[in-house]
This record gives structure tokens, C-alpha cells and sequence, in this order.
């Protein structure tokens, strides 16, 4: 890549030339590095492989970085900085300091502040001081040394602002799987329908049809909490998310699950149809049976399933398997309210 010609540097870019440049040829060598330093900065703006074509192999870099404080050598450099390709920020307010140049070697110094671009996630606004050293290799100053480090940082252990920025990314994509996931079973839950809406109703719609919406409800859920205790009831729910998601995945090829509230599951497979069903509803209950064992606690539960056709949005199938568990919660109802009618006839 060829060097960028050089210019007034110390009038674009504030350079202060001190005392150590006493020929022109130490000037020249010495406005090459500080050009190259802010080509640097703007290859790693714009995630660009520029600026290792004006580095020494053996390069070294101190400025702390997730794990480790110091690297040497550009592969190293490379894997080092691998966590913040995912930023796209800019430079500005640069300020850029020639501290001496005698035409084999240079440093330059400096610093600047950066700040993601609008559309980010995260908005970042830092300081950075850097100071690079530099050799003369074939006539062009290469990078021998990279110092970066935040200049308002007064603590000896100093934030660099990549990290701190990872973190925040880090913290927001819990905050959003947070939202889409049920703290009590890990399923999913109905933001995460709503979130994925479009993806889920065009699997479950896509030829060739072969898939299932199962609606399941857990039966006298509330009479549980109210005899036994909230603490008995979440219980209960976990152990019958286990079960399903166990059950599900010994006897379906591509499913989702989420927990749609209270003790009501959503399960959606894109693979296996009606012929599933009731496999998938007796091992659920022989899983469940074995995660009860030992506890005081018993549960049924009721299941109604809905179809696609190719026509039915993912919601009214779903919708549609709800009304179908429904009607079969009230026969079992009816079932025992009649087993309970015989016996007090007898």
C-alpha cells in the first residue's frame, strides 16, 4: 500500500515538532510516521488490514485488552483486538505530537477521541493517548510499538475502551436474552414468538407441511399453589418444563419450546407431525413421573394441537391448539365429575 504523500502534518493535525529534528530528512522520516500513525487509527475505524502493512512482525503492543496487557507480534495483535471488529466508530478531536525524529527512528504521541457511529447498540465516547515507536525499514517508518492507553484515567488499572465496550455489548445481549427466555425454565417465552414471529410463521408454513402446534396446560394447577404453596407450584413447573423439553427432544426433529405463562407451554415442530403427538405426550408423562418421585407432589396435564395448512399464521394455529386443549381439560372435568357421581350413588 503505497505511503500517503507527505504534507504540512504539523497544521492538519497539531503536530508539535520539538528540539530532536535537526535535518530535513529526520523532518521528512518524522512527518511519514505521524501519518502513518493516523492511518493506524483510521484502518481500525473502518476494520481495514492497512495499517498492518505498516508494522514490524514483532511488533508490541501495551494497552490492557481482555485477558492480557502486553502482545507481541502482529498475529498476536491480530487475536488480541479480534473482539473489536465488532465496532464501528470514528476519530476525531486528533491531536498528533512529533517527539523526535533523527531519520532512523521516530516517536509520535498523542491523543484523540473516538465515538460509535449512530445505529450502534452502545454509545461510547473516550478519550485514547497513544505513543507510537517507529524504525526505519528500507526508508519507510515502520511500526515498531504501540502504546495506547486512556488519558482520564487516574487509577493504575486502566479501562481500555474496547473492553468496557465488549462488556456493555456482553450485558445488553443478556438483558435481550433475558427478555426472551423464562428465568424459571430457560424456554423461551411469548416475547420471544413475538420477536421471531415471521421466522417461526414461515418455518412452520414451509412445503412440504409436516409440522404441529401442542398447546399444553397443567391440570388444578392453582389448586397446588393454594394447598401446597407457591414454592410447591414453581416446583411443579420446572420439573414439567424439564419433562417436555427432555420429551421433546428423544422424540422431535426441529422444535421450539416456550412457556406462554403460568403453567401453559407452547410447542412448535417443524418436522414432525400428528403421528408424534402421542409418543411425545407419553414420554412427557413417564419424565415427569420420574422427576415427582421422591416429592409430595402430582400432576396431570391436558394437550390440544393444531395443524398447519399452509394458510394459518403461526398465531391462530396456536390460538387454534388452545381451544383444543381447552375442550380437553373440560372432558377430563366432566369425566370426573361423573366417576365422582357414580361412586355416591353406589
Amino acid at each position: 500500500m503505497p505511503i500517503l504523500q507527505p504534507k504540512r502534518l504539523h497544521e492538519k493535525f497539531n503536530i508539535k515538532q520539538q528540539a530532536r529534528v535537526n535535518s530535513e530528512e529526520a523532518r521528512l522520516f518524522g512527518e511519514k510516521a505521524v501519518e502513518i500513525a493516523r492511518f493506524c487509527f483510521h484502518c481500525d475505524a473502518e476494520h481495514e488490514d492497512g495499517l498492518w502493512d505498516w508494522m514490524l512482525p514483532d511488533v508490541s503492543f501495551i494497552g490492557p485488552l481482555p485477558g492480557m496487557d502486553e502482545v507481541f507480534g502482529i498475529e498476536a495483535y491480530k487475536h488480541a483486538i479480534s473482539d473489536d471488529l465488532q465496532f464501528w466508530f470514528d476519530y476525531f478531536d486528533e491531536h498528533y505530537f512529533l517527539l523526535y525524529s533523527d531519520g532512523n527512528t521516530a516517536v509520535v504521541s498523542g491523543h484523540l477521541t473516538m465515538k460509535t457511529r449512530p445505529g450502534e447498540q452502545i454509545f461510547l465516547l473516550v478519550k485514547q493517548r497513544f505513543t507510537f515507536f517507529f524504525i526505519n525499514q528500507h526508508g519507510k517508518p515502520m511500526v515498531y510499538h504501540v502504546h495506547i492507553s486512556d488519558p482520564d484515567n487516574i487509577s493504575t488499572d486502566e479501562a481500555f475502551p474496547f473492553r468496557v465496550g465488549l462488556e456493555l455489548r456482553e450485558l445488553i445481549e443478556k438483558m435481550r436474552e433475558s427478555a426472551v427466555n423464562d428465568a424459571m425454565t430457560g424456554l423461551h417465552n411469548r416475547n420471544f414468538l413475538e420477536e421471531n414471529y415471521d421466522a417461526l410463521n414461515h418455518a412452520i408454513n414451509q412445503p412440504p407441511l409436516g409440522g404441529m402446534v401442542v398447546y399444553f396446560d397443567l391440570n388444578n394447577f392453582k389448586q397446588v399453589n393454594d394447598t401446597q404453596g407457591h414454592a410447591s407450584g414453581d416446583s411443579l413447573i420446572r420439573f414439567f418444563a424439564q419433562a417436555l423439553k427432555c420429551s421433546a427432544e428423544k422424540t422431535l426433529q426441529r422444535f421450539e419450546l416456550m412457556r406462554s405463562g403460568g403453567d401453559e407451554f407452547i410447542l412448535v415442530s417443524f418436522a414432525d407431525a400428528l403421528n408424534k403427538l402421542l409418543p411425545l405426550c407419553r414420554m412427557v408423562r413417564t419424565e415427569l413421573n420420574a422427576r415427582l418421585q421422591g416429592t409430595k407432589l402430582n400432576i396431570s396435564f391436558s394437550a390440544g394441537f393444531a395443524l398447519p395448512d399452509g394458510r394459518t399464521s403461526i398465531k391462530e394455529l396456536i390460538s387454534n391448539a388452545d381451544q383444543r386443549m381447552y375442550r380437553c381439560k373440560r372432558r377430563l372435568k366432566t369425566g370426573r365429575r361423573e366417576v365422582l357421581r357414580q361412586l355416591t350413588e353406589r
